[in-house]
């Protein structure tokens, strides 16, 4: 009677036990996502920054693609150099976001704006946020939101350029 006790001790402890996967936060976000709109992708890539603990950055770009999916030609990118002769405005990166579980969000900085403006670099607010994280298809989702800084700023013009970037989309992680 022990015996069977111990068993189903055993076996209740085993059943409540909880299974946590290796995945950390970080390793979520990090990696390549892209959202595609006829053969038009938007992609951001996005990478764990060494000098700074709990903190991702990235960059992203706009491009059009071929039945095969192979790039045609770049629409736009944040990684400048990346498009022969288009240097104006390079940045290391152009998104600094801290790591929470399931939503990283920081700084936004959209360096592909108009480039006749003296000051192409539009600043706003990135949130990635996880929708879904699928391990039996290996398919994570994620809501991308840009928006303007809440706060005080000033403003040369009378009117601020809108961000080149989608502002409210579904990613999917392609990569890590």
């Amino acid at each position: 009677m022990k015996t069977i006790k111990h068993i189903l001790l055993n076996i209740s402890l085993l059943l409540s036990m909880s299974i946590y996967s290796q995945t950390t936060p970080m390793d979520l976000f990090t990696g390549t996502w892209e959202y595609q709109e006829n053969n038009e992708v938007f992609r951001v890539i996005l990478w764990e920054y060494n000098e700074a603990p709990d903190v991702i950055v990235g960059h992203f770009e706009k491009f059009v693609v071929d039945d095969n999916g192979i790039i045609q030609n770049y629409i736009y990118t944040s990684e400048k150099g990346k498009i022969p002769g288009d240097s104006k405005g390079w940045i290391p990166f152009a998104i600094y976001a801290g790591v929470s579980t399931d939503f990283i969000k920081g700084i936004f900085e959209d360096n592909t704006i108009n480039p006749n403006l003296y000051d192409r670099i539009k600043t706003g607010e990135v949130k990635i946020e996880i929708l879904s994280n699928n391990q039996l298809t290996n398919t994570v989702t994620a809501r991308w939101t840009v928006k303007e800084r809440i706060g005080q700023h000033i403003r040369l013009s009378t009117q601020s350029p809108d961000f080149n970037v989608p502002t409210d989309i579904i990613l999917t992680k392609v990569s890590d």
